[in-house]
């Protein structure tokens, strides 16, 4: 978080952090700060382009990782990792534009 030294107030937060994890995570994240709209239009396309890189690219299986598979861990990881950050936001943005980060969970 950095502070606006004037006022004392955040005005960036910064959610990265280094850790092991599914590479689905950054799938959810990116997706996530698209914004409601343009992730209900992409979602799908993002979500299989990301399934074929990994069974073209040798890292996964195809016989063990389908697809659906997949799509079932990057919303059992959405939810969990971006509800928080999605509410966390809502408390310093004020009025409408709370709304409208909350918004993008829908």
């Amino acid at each position: 978080m950095m502070w606006q030294r004037e006022t004392q107030k955040p005005f960036l937060l910064d959610f990265e952090f280094i850790c092991f994890g599914p590479g689905i995570l950054d799938i959810c994240y990116f997706l996530f700060m698209l914004g409601t709209k343009i992730r209900r239009e992409f979602e799908d396309k993002v979500l299989h382009h990301y399934h074929e890189k990994l069974i073209s690219s040798g890292k996964v299986d195809p016989a063990s990782y389908l697809f659906d598979q997949m799509k079932a861990d990057y919303i059992r990881f959405f939810v969990p990792r971006c509800v928080p950050i999605a509410l966390l936001l809502s408390l310093f943005v004020p009025g409408e534009k709370a709304h409208k980060s909350c918004e993008c969970l829908a």
